[in-house]
């Protein structure tokens, strides 16, 4: 995947948010209501459900990363 952005456009994350055993979080966008979304928005049951629909049986598939440096 080679489509990065500087931050969640859901809840704002962005690489300052990364802890120090990993390089990434991915963004998902919801197959429902198509909110982008990441591991670290609230509701988001780490990135399995969508914070805006609450949708978990759909498949969300990452469309981007967050990365550092």
């Amino acid at each position: 995947m080679s489509n990065y952005v500087p931050a969640c456009p859901h809840c704002g994350a962005d690489a300052s948010d990364i802890g120090w055993s990993s390089s990434y979080f991915e963004i998902f966008r919801c197959s429902e209501c198509g909110e982008e979304y990441c591991c670290k928005c609230r509701n988001s049951n780490n990135g399995r459900q969508c914070p805006e629909c609450g949708d978990e049986e759909g498949h969300h598939p990452a469309v981007a990363q967050v990365s550092k440096g």
